[in-house]
């Protein structure tokens, strides 16, 4: 299968909106205002592309001078497994060591390590993730 991975500052939000209920995150609290800010508002956001259309996504939220968390690499299901992820993954490690972001992390849901540990990604020993939950 043929696709592109493009780094992007906009997407519209029908295409995100696509992605996300594909896999199981969107909310439907999110405004299409909103879910357009996604790209906007990420450091490095990458989409993947089949024949012009948004299949994928991926994004690094940053302070744009050395730590970086991947976050939201989603792919929708009748284009898993094609290598999308993947490189949706690789182009943002290498645009973000590329603007001296080194150091990179992410928390991959439960099942999706090894995908992680196949392109380099290690778990951390003695780190926790952790959320506010107020």
């Amino acid at each position: 299968m043929d696709f592109e991975i493009r780094i992007i500052k906009c997407a519209p939000a029908s295409a995100l909106e696509r992605i996300y209920r594909s896999v199981g995150w969107y909310d439907e609290s999110f405004s299409a205002e909103a879910m357009e800010k996604i790209p906007q508002n990420s450091t490095i956001f990458a989409g993947a592309f089949v024949n012009n259309e948004m299949v994928g996504m991926g994004r690094l939220i940053s302070d744009g001078v050395s730590d970086g968390c991947i976050q939201d690499v989603a792919v929708i299901k009748e284009f898993q497994g094609s290598g999308i992820g993947k490189a949706i993954v690789q182009t943002i490690v290498n645009e973000a060591l590329a603007r001296g972001i080194d150091w990179i992390q992410l928390i991959a849901t439960p099942g999706n390590e090894n995908f992680y540990k196949s392109i380099g990604f290690e778990v951390m020993q003695d780190h926790t993730p952790m959320r506010f939950t107020s």
